[in-house]
């Protein structure tokens, strides 16, 4: 009888176990990452480190694998700005790293939590958003025992980036989250242009782009976090952050940003009142379009026609509104659906 109540509990202890091991796959953040990170090839790793983070949930750095999440934990305690994000970071390995981060800096601070073979990212935050910055030419401390200093030295040649841009607007203040907790000794930041002479080349969820900064760029405050505005031109930026710490080594960080402009967006109508109706029998469609715009029949021969929404009359050259059709439709195609505008 002991022998069954021993087994039996035996069991019930196991059951336990993998129902606390299992818990987070129910996880509803874990659930709508693991959804929107799917991709042909498997899981998008910068979209669930991209989600992580904005959700600040450690849990969703599972979906991105074993060897493979430390990075995306890091990510997120980085971009917490709480030391309770330590408890609940489930890599043993990783709690140490996360503690030091947090840890009240000092003259003889010990940063050997964050030795490597490469640095860990700094976080670029707007607003709500944020993204991580992909790590390039880099030389860093892989260990140090006394005087002996073991580094590694990685050299891009060229500006990495993410793929996904980060969209804002033309006039904002960014937050650069840096993610070592010690005062830098060198810190400071490049913008440039994306155009069409930058050659460009996309590789395991970063972009690497054949571009030459003035370097030094723009100094910054020589601390681990601080704000930083622009006033940028609608259109594709690089920004390329520098950062180099005593003893931990240097690296250089890139993010890809996207300025949309909100002034030209504002001169279309959005709102369903007054709109008008085109309708086309012939081809059985109609659509609800905003009273400003144009509907252009193109005929094709036959009893079958093309018809096409423009900001412009039939004849006449592109406008102010035709130059930032594309930035609407980016912004409000989600919007404008949702009020089921096109029917037939």
């Amino acid at each position: 009888m002991k022998t069954q109540i021993l087994m039996a509990l035996a069991l019930v202890w196991t059951l336990a176990a993998c129902t606390d091991a299992s818990a987070w796959r129910n996880d509803p953040a874990v659930v709508a990452a693991r959804d929107a990170c799917k991709s042909g090839s498997g899981v998008d790793y910068n979209c669930i480190e991209g989600q992580a983070v904005t959700a600040l949930n450690p849990e969703i750095c599972r979906l991105a694998g074993i060897g493979i999440d430390d990075m995306c934990l890091q990510a997120v305690y980085v971009a917490a700005n709480d030391p309770s994000i330590c408890d609940r970071i489930y890599l043993r390995g990783v709690v140490p790293n996360c503690r030091a981060y947090y840890a009240p800096p000092s003259p003889s601070q010990d940063l050997s939590a964050f030795y490597g073979n490469r640095p860990p990212a700094a976080i670029l935050i707007v607003g709500e958003q944020a993204q991580v910055a992909a790590v390039g030419t880099s030389t860093w401390t892989l260990e140090k025992k006394g005087q002996e200093q073991t580094t590694v030295h990685g050299d891009a040649f060229a500006l990495v980036t993410p793929v996904q841009s980060l969209v804002v607007p033309e006039s904002f203040s960014a937050i650069l989250r840096l993610p070592i907790p010690a005062v830098p000794s060198t810190l400071w930041y490049a913008l440039k242009p994306v155009n069409d002479t930058i050659v460009r080349s996309s590789d395991q969820g970063t972009t690497r782009w054949q571009v030459s900064f003035l370097q030094p760029g723009t100094s910054l405050d020589l601390k681990s976090e601080q704000e930083i505005s622009f006033s940028l031109d609608p259109g594709q930026y690089l920004l390329e952050v520098f950062a180099e710490w005593p003893v931990l080594g240097s690296a250089d960080y890139g993010f890809f940003l996207e300025v949309q402009s909100k002034t030209a967006i504002s001169t279309f109508t959005t709102s369903p009142e007054p709109w008008k109706i085109y309708k086309n029998e012939k081809i059985n469609f109609s659509v609800q379009y905003p009273h400003d715009w144009y509907i252009l029949e193109i005929p094709t021969g036959g009893a079958v026609e093309g018809v096409e929404l423009s900001t412009y009359p039939l004849g006449e050259a592109n406008n102010s509104k035709g130059a930032a059709t594309q930035d609407f439709f980016k912004m409000n195609i989600v919007a404008l659906v949702d009020e089921p505008i096109i029917q037939g």
